[in-house]
């Protein structure tokens, strides 16, 4: 269905830009912060897919899409509840699919052939991962998902 290269799922998009800055994440409430000073929240609840970059890939090479969900405002001791998250994990799922559908349909760029995902929301946010994989199969994603060990298996 999807057209023509893999994408990777990133639930926390922010956390370069934190490390890129010295901080710590705890220690960030991940807002954008503009030139002028402004704070404004992360869209909690949607999806950003970001397509390959001229630069990024050698000629003849896979090209990679990127796709950051946003699912919780903060980290370590700011995180949001697990219900919050799961009900912002289902926005963005949804927001997610429409958007891949747009792009199929739009036709101007490519659009990916494949999803691959780690267990997000598993590790640093504490959700048990068969909850946010059920939401995955409720909205129809098709996302190969990518586990460290067998022993995980119970977050």
């Amino acid at each position: 269905l999807l057209a023509s290269t893999p994408l990777h799922i990133n639930s926390i998009a922010t956390t370069a830009r934190v490390f890129s800055r010295g901080e710590n994440p705890q220690d960030s409430d991940l807002t954008s912060h503009s030139e002028h000073g402004i704070s404004v929240p992360l869209p909690l609840g949607t999806a950003l897919i970001i397509p390959p970059q001229v630069g990024d890939a050698r000629p003849g090479t896979k090209k990679q899409w990127i796709i950051c969900l946003f699912t919780s405002r903060g980290f370590g001791t700011r995180v949001d509840p697990p219900e919050l998250i799961l009900s912002s994990t289902n926005a963005a799922l949804q927001d997610l699919k429409e958007k891949l559908i747009d792009l199929r349909l739009d036709g101007t760029e490519s659009s990916p052939k494949a999803l691959y995902s780690c267990r997000f929301n598993a590790g640093l946010f504490a959700v048990p991962w068969h909850q946010t994989k059920a939401l995955m199969d409720e909205v129809g994603l098709r996302v190969t998902v990518m586990s460290p060990s067998e022993s995980l298996d119970s977050r």
